[in-house]
């Protein structure tokens, strides 16, 4: 097998590991110099990240902590596509992660993220017209509590350092600059 990929040459691939989240999978490449060596590519799944927006401009996000770098995060309701369509995925989600609802959805589009390391979509909604039905799986999911505040303040939480969730930042700036939040 000899696919060119940009100015990269992939002769073979193996998978290294696998579980149900993601694999790892090694390629034996020719770099762009013309020396051949290895590159891993983390396959993960495809995943929705939700704005939930209240018609107060209230923005909701949960606080969960994450075992990966033993830190609480702030972050916008998210999660797996699981194999559904990632409209389907984003309403799961917001409603296992939060017990809202929503009547308006609008797809902001989708991101790569750590695109030098790994595959996958990470779909953006903006979810409007919200109701609280108070069914939710916060402890299944690990999440400490909701936190409701205006969008703005959202944003000043990330120029403050207390958002630095990535997969958070881009789905809010997304939507800041749907809403045109930025403008003066």
């Amino acid at each position: 097998m000899r696919e060119k990929r940009g100015n990269w040459i992939k002769l073979s691939s193996k998978v290294v590991h696998k579980n149900p989240f993601y694999q790892i999978r090694e390629d034996t490449v020719i770099k762009p110099n013309g020396v051949e060596g290895f590159y891993n590519v983390v396959e993960g799944l495809d995943s929705v990240f939700v704005v939930a927006l209240d018609e107060h401009d209230n923005v909701y996000l949960v606080e969960i902590h994450r075992y990966t770098n033993n830190n609480l995060s702030i972050e916008v309701p998210s999660g797996g596509i699981d194999g559904q369509e990632p409209l389907e995925a984003a309403k799961r989600e917001l409603k296992e992660e939060t017990g809202l609802t929503a009547k308006s959805w609008k797809s902001l589009g989708f991101v790569r993220v750590a695109s030098g390391i790994m595959e996958g979509k990470n779909y953006v909604f903006l979810a409007q017209e919200l109701k609280q039905t108070n069914d939710n799986e916060q402890e299944e999911e690990g999440i400490i509590k909701t936190i409701k505040i205006p969008i703005k303040e959202a944003m000043l939480m990330i120029k403050n350092g207390k958002i630095t969730d990535s997969e958070t930042i881009t789905p809010l700036t997304m939507a800041a600059l749907e809403l045109g939040i930025f403008e003066n």
